[in-house]
């Protein structure tokens, strides 16, 4: 039986197994016969290798007459590769080959032996009780169509030793064919050890995906806080550059405004000055033609009153001819006279013209005036509304700073219950543990056996289990 030592002598050979090579899990003796095959080794998992059996080839290459120390370095090597060996049954002597992986980790099966029919196909002939096959769905006479999808229709039962075994615990997809029909059917199974029950085995299964599904959801809320957090800061980074271009605009602007305003009042002295100047030229100007047409006017009437004397004097004495050319002299003087009054009149109304024209250049500055006092009133009142419009923006900041807070303990609270989670899962895990433990000390009392291969073909246990090798001594 598998797993059985005979009694005898063993070589005393040192294990050429390293850090980063490792064998099978087989003990073999100077004739190179199996003492030993190490529960839980890749040999102990394929269901075929027994003790008492001899070792032929490895890698096609023969082994017969050597010794164990002779072909340690051809069997060890670095996990997961793979070795074919070759073995001479204890049985009846018939040669059979077999391709394992090699590695210290526990493999594991899923309890069913297969045998080739005449079709050349592989038929399941049996199954361990409460196996992964049988609680699985397998029945007795399916054949074996492909493992994982791959196809192994024309492969023999040591081709696809190797698919079938796996890490304990891990999921295998097998599809078959079943009844007359060929209906196909795909399972889903899970591999274990040899001896342990399918139940414990999807139990534990379950717990391991059930631990790694609190795990993400963990680094999920995490993840969740972690960019809670980072929006927060770009959130408040963006905020102050905001708040900085605002006031830098705002410092803009004001200078600009001011160098506006500064202008304008430097343009409208100047303009009024010159306007003061104008009036005041002017106003000096009529007051000098106003003053030299009043004296011509005086002289002019000054020179026909004398003239007019004169005549008068002069008619007593004089023909009647000059008394009349003295009277047209008079009546030209006296025309000369009313044209300087009209020229008189003309000035005066130059003056009023002068004076008004003051006057509308001082009511013009007035409405300057007062045009810029409406526009600084307009520029306090938008001030006053950008003050409002950014009291308003710093009232909606803090709200959505308190939004962002509100997540931040929303996504804590999160947290805390995935934790509770957790702590729930870790207690499950534990108890099913013990009732794992429990089972197996069952198992353990009632007793096991194990199956043995057709002769010539090998058969596929499904069974391993995760235990350190035995060093030998």
């Amino acid at each position: 039986p598998v797993g059985h030592i005979l009694q005898m002598p063993v070589a005393n050979v040192p294990s050429a197994a390293t850090e980063d090579k490792v064998g099978i899990g087989l003990r073999l003796n100077g004739m190179l016969i199996v003492q030993e095959v190490v529960t839980g080794g890749p040999a102990h998992a394929c269901g075929v290798i027994e003790v008492g059996d001899q070792l032929l080839s490895i890698d096609g290459t023969s082994v017969e007459g050597k010794k164990p120390a002779d072909i340690s370095h051809l069997i060890v090597g670095p996990a997961g590769t793979m070795i074919e060996v070759c073995l001479k049954k204890r049985q009846n002597g018939a040669k059979v080959p077999i391709k394992l992986h090699r590695g210290t980790q526990a493999q594991a099966g899923v309890g069913m032996k297969l045998q080739r029919n005449d079709e050349d196909e592989l038929v399941v002939c049996g199954m361990e009780p409460g196996g992964a096959a049988a609680a699985g769905g397998v029945k007795e006479k399916d054949i074996l169509e492909s493992i994982n999808g791959r196809s192994v229709l024309g492969l023999t039962v040591r081709d696809v030793v190797p698919l079938i075994a796996g890490v304990e615990h891990t999921k295998i997809n097998i599809a078959v064919f079943r009844g007359h029909s060929r209906d196909k059917v795909t399972l889903n199974l899970i591999r274990c050890k040899r001896g342990e029950s399918a139940a414990v085995a999807y139990a534990a299964v379950a717990a391991a995906e059930a631990k790694a599904k609190a795990e993400a959801e963990t680094a999920a809320a995490k993840m969740k806080v972690e960019e809670v957090a980072r929006q927060k800061a770009e959130h408040e980074a963006r905020m102050r550059e905001e708040e900085d271009t605002k006031r830098r605009q705002a410092e803009e602007d004001a200078r600009a405004k001011a160098a506006m305003e500064a202008r304008a009042l430097a343009e409208a002295d100047a303009k009024a000055k010159a306007e003061a100047e104008a009036i005041m030229r002017a106003e000096a100007e009529a007051a000098a033609q106003m003053a030299k047409a009043k004296a011509d006017a005086d002289a002019a009437a000054a020179a026909a009153e004398a003239k007019r004397k004169e005549a008068e004097a002069a008619a007593t004495a004089a023909a009647a001819v000059v008394v009349k050319k003295q009277m047209e002299d008079a009546a030209a003087a006296a025309a000369a006279a009313a044209a300087a009054d009209k020229k008189r009149n003309e000035e005066a109304e130059a003056a009023a013209a002068v004076k008004k024209a003051a006057e509308e250049a001082k009511a013009a500055l007035d409405r300057a005036e007062k045009e810029a006092a409406a526009k600084k009133m307009a520029e306090e009142t938008k001030k006053k509304e950008e003050e409002d419009k950014k009291k308003k923006e710093e009232e909606e900041k803090m709200k959505k700073e308190e939004e962002v807070k509100k997540q931040v303990l929303e996504a804590a609270a999160a947290a805390a219950n995935l934790k509770e989670q957790e702590e729930a899962t870790a207690k499950k895990k534990a108890d099913d543990a013990a009732a794992k433990e429990e089972t197996e000390a069952a198992a353990a009392d009632n007793g096991g056996g194990a199956v043995d291969d057709a002769a010539g073909e090998g058969d596929v246990a499904g069974a391993g289990s995760k235990k350190k090798k035995k060093k030998k001594k």
